[in-house]
């Protein structure tokens, strides 16, 4: 290399230096990385911040009702966004909407499974001494895709589109 010249520490591009001793290039996860490793610097070497860092994150987490309250939410937020994600996948139909990009299908497919079937086996094992009509409090209505179970990750096969109504009476 050149006087004047660097290679960024995260992404190993050959810049141009803009400040004497620059490490990193302008890039906004070579920037990121940058950011990451000071705070973990700081952290390490300085007590005061150390524990300044600790403050703050209590009053957040006393500020969100703690942690249980905060997961809770956490969790509702995501069963919410999934939900609407299979809702709007579904609507959308074979044909129309936009083409997923692998890894955003290959989440959206992975995401199917737990909410689909979460506590479905609570369920089972209750069902001999309850009522039926406690599934429907557990499987929400709906419409679903449903995989072949040995098909491989990324692999083209097909689903099975399948609409679960509760049924009273």
């Amino acid at each position: 290399m050149r006087a004047g010249q660097y290679k960024c520490r995260h992404c190993g591009r050959i810049c141009v230096e803009k400040r004497k001793g620059q490490k990193y290039c302008g890039e906004k996860a070579c920037q990121g990385s940058r950011k990451r490793e000071w705070n973990r610097s700081k952290y390490a070497s300085d007590p005061d911040y150390r524990a300044n860092q600790r403050e703050s994150t209590e009053a957040w987490l006393v500020s969100q009702g703690g942690a249980a309250q905060y997961h809770r939410a956490y969790r509702r937020r995501r069963r919410e966004a999934e939900e609407s994600a299979i809702q709007a996948k579904t609507e959308e139909g074979p044909q129309g909407g936009a083409e997923r990009s692998p890894s955003e299908a290959s989440r959206f497919e992975t995401s199917i499974a737990p909410s689909l079937f979460a506590g479905s086996q609570a369920v089972l094992d209750a069902s001999a001494n309850r009522d039926a009509r406690s599934v429907e409090k557990v499987i929400k209505p709906g419409r679903y895709k449903i995989y072949p179970a040995g098909a491989k990750r990324g692999a083209n096969r097909d689903a099975i589109v399948v609409e679960l109504r509760v049924i009273t009476g």
